[in-house]
């Protein structure tokens, strides 16, 4: 009974850590249709706030004004290492650069910008009542070889006045390491009960890309209603990049009531959408 307590205020804590988001804007696609556009996480929450600047990854320092959080998240993902590979990063740069410079003014759902379903560089774990005390006393050192490996920054008391209740710490890295995979190696610690990502809640325009054999596949999803419980609404910009020039190549709205065939490229969205939510919310130890 005390585990599901746990696990239902941690729940509550995700969803409320998941529910924020800016005021949607107006634009209009290539039909002339009027469309909202609601931002996505990586536009409100675009970086880790416990991360140092300049980057340093893999022995490159990384200048934030020419490689943008949102590349840098997005290059992770793609490639789903450790730390973002800064060459592939300034590629993905370049090339968003390239589409919304073009056809922004004319699609605006292709100023929706890359995030992660969780908070970057960030790890909750999840102790005993054993382990807790240890903590508490300064006495847990299981964990001390992955700090330094990965690059502790910062411990976080979950819950705030209530920590003592929830027994759980955050673990703020620098130099922003993969948030899930840090949950596989610090899952199984011992005196741990888990080790989770800080997942938001629940749906958002994202915008996906599709790694192909000689380019890649930009996916806009513009989406709208009742988000972000659950988006009612959701439509789909498609474009490719050739040298300097962004080329749009398609566009799919899902119709409910009478739905029209979907696209062939629609495979390689889907593809993407099941990537996307792929992620270590819960990892019992």
């Amino acid at each position: 009974m005390c585990s599901l307590r746990l696990f239902l205020a941690l729940t509550f804590l995700l969803l409320i850590c998941g529910c924020g988001q800016d005021q949607p804007t107006t634009s209009t696609d290539v039909d002339g249709r009027a469309t909202t556009v609601s931002p996505a996480p990586g536009s409100i929450r675009e970086g880790a706030a416990f991360t140092r600047l300049p980057y340093e990854i893999q022995g490159q320092v990384v200048d934030p004004v020419w490689t943008s959080h949102e590349s840098l998240l997005l290059a992770q993902w793609l490639v789903d290492e450790m730390y973002p590979p800064v060459t592939l990063a300034k590629e993905l740069e370049k090339e968003l650069k390239i589409i919304r410079e073009r056809w922004s003014y004319q699609i605006g759902a292709v100023n929706i910008r890359f995030g992660p379903p969780y908070e970057v560089a960030m790890i909750v774990v999840g102790f005993t009542d054993d382990g807790w005390q240890m903590f508490r006393e300064g006495e847990y050192h299981h964990w001390d070889a992955l700090n330094e490996q990965f690059d502790l920054d910062t411990m976080i008391l979950w819950g705030g006045g209530a920590a003592e209740s929830f027994k759980n710490v955050e673990l703020h890295f620098n130099r922003l390491p993969n948030a899930n995979l840090l949950v596989d190696y610090y899952t199984g610690l011992p005196e741990t009960k888990y080790v989770a990502v800080n997942g938001y809640c629940c749906d958002w325009p994202l915008l996906l890309v599709h790694q192909g054999d000689v380019q890649r596949h930009y996916f806009f999803r513009n989406a709208w209603g009742d988000c972000p419980s659950g988006c009612i609404e959701e439509e789909y910009f498609y474009f490719t990049v050739a040298g300097d020039s962004a080329s749009y190549k398609g566009y799919y709205k899902p119709d409910w009531i009478d739905p029209l065939p979907r696209p062939d490229w629609m495979w390689m969205v889907d593809e993407a959408l099941a990537r996307y939510w792929v992620q270590n919310y819960w990892s019992p130890s």
